[in-house]
């Protein structure tokens, strides 16, 4: 991994991660998030590429939403983590019935996001507790997209379904 000036293209420093990425890095504050193949959740600081923390999943993550003192990590395990932005202690996971697709998004109260179960999620934030469930009438490929209240999810056919975030519904 390079870290390259934005002005000049020198480069900062680099690291070599022993696995390459999963899924796109993660940059919040003085940080940057990077999911690997080989399961592992990297914190780096973006000043020195030295390490902050690692944590190791039962499989790589997928999507990665760093925000405030939380880092909310979707992954191929079935699950979203949610675990401290501080030292990568897990606050909690739920597990659902198939792998986790792209990054997932959130609001003041809840995170949304899209399993390969054809099933788009609203959680409560901070306690990772399912407010609702909405089962989508076709195939997901990414994770969910939040415009204001709208939820919207695009899939496998040239169409997109938009969903209240408040309760799911279409």
């Amino acid at each position: 991994l390079l870290a390259l000036r934005a002005a000049d293209g020198e480069i900062l420093w680099q690291r070599d991660l022993g696995a390459p990425l999963q899924a796109s890095p993660a940059p919040a504050g003085d940080r940057v998030y990077l999911p690997l193949k080989d399961g592992r959740v990297l914190a780096l600081s973006l000043q020195t590429g030295e390490e902050i923390w690692t944590h190791k999943l039962a499989e790589p993550a997928v999507g990665i939403l760093p925000v405030g003192n939380r880092v909310f990590v979707g992954a191929l395990d079935n699950q979203l983590h949610s675990l401290d932005a501080r030292n990568a202690n897990t606050h909690w996971s739920w597990r659902t019935g198939a792998d986790l697709l792209g990054q997932p998004v959130l609001d003041e109260k809840r995170i949304y996001f899209v399993a390969l179960d054809n099933v788009l999620r609203g959680h409560g934030r901070n306690g990772g507790s399912m407010q609702w469930k909405r089962v989508l009438p076709m195939r997901p490929f990414t994770g969910p997209l939040l415009s204001g209240h709208t939820l919207i999810v695009a899939g496998v056919a040239s169409e997109l379904r938009a969903y209240n975030s408040a309760d799911g519904t279409p």
